[in-house]
């Protein structure tokens, strides 16, 4: 026993309807860009960092580096496997 349902219409893309794609092909900029919502994902993961130690941690946005705990630091730049990089 078959069901007689109609046949399915394509559902469009969202990202045709959203302004990421024009921005990814060099339009305007999105208003949730990596120059908006960077500092906040950088303060995120310092967050995480800090919660791992119990001092105060002094950290320089210049050079994305943890200065008063070496320890710290390289709990927020981790030593990359072989053949992997940014």
């Amino acid at each position: 026993m078959g069901l007689n349902c109609p046949p399915l219409a394509p559902i469009p893309s969202p990202l045709a309807t959203r302004p990421s794609l024009p921005a990814a092909r060099g339009g305007a900029p999105t208003l949730s860009n990596f120059s908006n919502t960077g500092p906040y994902l950088e303060m995120l993961m310092l967050g995480n960092v800090a919660t791992q130690f119990k001092e105060e941690l002094e950290y320089d946005p210049l050079t994305g580096r943890i200065v008063n705990n070496a320890d710290a630091d390289a709990v927020a730049h981790p030593e990359y496997r072989q053949g992997w990089s940014l």
